[in-house]
């Protein structure tokens, strides 16, 4: 978000792990993301994202497809985006290719097998608007991270040259610092108990980095900043 301006919002932990709010071409679109970080004991398959909770009474609509699949119930246009840890296997492998690239157009085909594959398992399921299988697949996209030690490493890179084209310039361990505010930002927006407190919008999100990186490479003088402010703020005399 903080890199893109079409992303004008992140909600953490709301409608799913993730929802993210775009504007494109003067369209807002909606994308739900779910994020799966365990270690399964295989590849995801079609098996494994289909496969409902034997556990529950009520077992239709308990698998990823399905719940991610029931988000589709807004008025807005719907992406879907899976993020796991562990890679998929070669039925899968199509999911991966990003949307409306030439590679994803050309593996029509496998998409076309993967979800007939999906809808023999899920049957007559549908979104509260009547998307099926089909409708998520079209619009979904497989992200596999194997490391978050790799995320971090490369978002500590991004952020930094963020923070460069905005004229400020940290010290590595700053940059690191900032970096862990910034997922503290968001883990403390997962954990909001109100609408309002989960959602980040991106233009307050710049500022509150600005500020933070101004903290850090000015720490005297917003230091100073601070004590005049509560100086003030108690009515002390200007001298």
């Amino acid at each position: 978000m903080i890199t893109d301006c079409q992303l004008k919002e992140v909600w953490c932990e709301a409608h799913d792990d993730i929802t993210l709010i775009w504007e494109r071409n003067a369209t807002e679109e909606v994308e739900f993301i779910q994020v799966k970080g365990e270690e399964p004991d295989q590849l995801w398959s079609v098996a494994k994202l289909c496969q409902q909770d034997a556990s529950r009474k009520q077992k239709t609509g308990t698998s990823i497809l399905e719940r991610s699949l029931s988000h589709h119930r807004c008025a807005e246009q719907c992406q879907f985006r899976i993020i796991t840890s562990r890679d998929v296997m070669d039925e899968l492998k199509s999911l991966m290719l990003p949307l409306s690239s030439p590679e994803r157009v050309a593996a029509e085909e496998a998409l076309a097998e993967l979800a007939k594959a999906c809808l023999t398992k899920l049957k007559d399921y549908k979104s509260p608007l009547g998307g099926d299988c089909l409708y998520w697949i079209d619009r979904a996209v497989w992200e596999v991270v194997h490391s978050t030690d790799s995320l971090e490493s490369n978002n500590r890179i991004r952020l930094a040259e963020q923070l460069e084209h905005q004229g400020v310039f940290l010290i590595s361990d700053q940059t690191k610092e900032l970096y862990y505010k910034l997922v503290r930002l968001v883990f403390d927006a997962g954990l909001g108990t109100q609408a309002h407190q989960k959602k980040l919008r991106r233009q307050r999100v710049l500022q509150w980095l600005t500020d933070a990186a101004n903290a850090l490479a000015y720490p005297a003088t917003v230091g100073g900043k601070r004590m005049l402010e509560k100086m003030q703020s108690a009515k002390l005399a200007p001298d």
